[in-house]
């Protein structure tokens, strides 16, 4: 099992009371206990995507995470070097969600996403808890997947504007 895994579960596994605490404000707007602990496991999840492999790192642009009732989602976005050429600044967004509802469940996706938000049909995978445990670098295998169907929908781009087309269309 690799290093992402093993915090992924060990977060999933933490007490409920404490994972519905992470993040929270109360009804006055006031920040509970727990919710700088959030911060703290975001840069932790951040700090192990780009201890992966140095192509990571120097990808890693900024985290984030939240506690949405039913969710804990940590996101990274990622500006892989192949997606630099885009005009409108495409990154890839990764997100690790632990199951609030269902206890030691979690998973994580990855999706290509730009200003105007996530563009779906330029590339996004899902892996199961299983499919990240099995993976000895789980966030390259992501990207990989999610660069297979990029490059395929940046072709087909390129072939519309070397058809004098509207890239839009493509």
């Amino acid at each position: 099992m690799n290093n992402l895994a093993t915090f992924a579960n060990v977060l999933a596994h933490l007490d409920e009371n404490y994972k519905v605490a992470l993040g929270n404000v109360d009804a006055v707007g006031f920040r509970k206990k727990h919710t700088e602990d959030l911060d703290n496991i975001t840069n932790l999840v951040q700090a192990l995507f780009a201890q992966e492999h140095p192509d990571i790192k120097d990808a890693v642009i900024t985290s984030w995470g939240e506690n949405n009732i039913t969710y804990i989602d940590i996101r990274v976005a990622l500006k892989p070097e192949w997606c630099k050429w885009s005009k409108d600044d495409h990154q890839v967004k990764t997100q690790l969600s632990i199951d609030l509802e269902n206890p030691g469940s979690w998973y994580m996706m990855m999706v290509v996403d730009c200003n105007d938000g996530e563009i779906e049909d330029w590339g996004t995978v899902e892996f199961t808890s299983k499919q990240v445990e099995a993976e000895q670098f789980p966030v390259t295998a992501m990207l990989n997947k999610v660069r297979e169907k990029y490059d395929a929908r940046k072709a087909e781009y390129d072939k519309h504007i070397a058809e004098g087309m509207d890239p839009d269309d493509a």
